[in-house]
């Protein structure tokens, strides 16, 4: 083989093994911050959740308040 073959050649495969080097760098890169996205998704989505259940024992104490306001239902006044 001649040198400028051997020359291609070895280009050639520095370029595939530069792309591919570099294509892993980004994956992985993308793969931590994709991480960091989840966690800070959860730990939302559990802050979510916890002022959800605030407000539902709020609303079932509002609820309850009401409840006892309004008593008992009345019954009809018997005449005498």
């Amino acid at each position: 083989m001649s040198t400028e073959v051997l020359t291609m050649l070895g280009c050639t495969a520095t370029v595939l093994i530069a792309t591919m080097s570099g294509f892993g760098w980004l994956v992985m890169r993308m793969d931590r911050k994709f991480e960091r996205v989840d966690e800070r998704f959860d730990a939302q989505a559990r802050e979510l959740g916890d002022r959800i259940t605030g407000v539902e024992r709020e609303l079932i104490e509002v609820k309850i308040a009401l409840a006892r306001l309004e008593g008992p239902p009345r019954r009809l006044l018997s005449a005498r």
